[in-house]
């Protein structure tokens, strides 16, 4: 993945963090998105993978 699609991942990333943070929104991260936010970037992500307690 070239450094301008990382950053562009990365807002992506914060963006949805600030938004479940400030709702107090129990979530995790998955599948490649799990390993991109754990700096594994050797591939190239077409989705966000979250999880979302359910009764949220």
């Amino acid at each position: 993945m070239d450094n301008e699609q990382s950053n562009k991942w990365w807002k992506l990333v914060f963006s949805v963090i600030n938004v479940f943070d400030e709702g107090k929104i129990p979530y995790s991260f998955d599948a490649s998105t799990s390993l991109f936010v754990h700096g594994i970037e050797d591939f190239d992500m077409d989705d966000l993978d979250i999880m979302i307690q359910w009764n949220y």
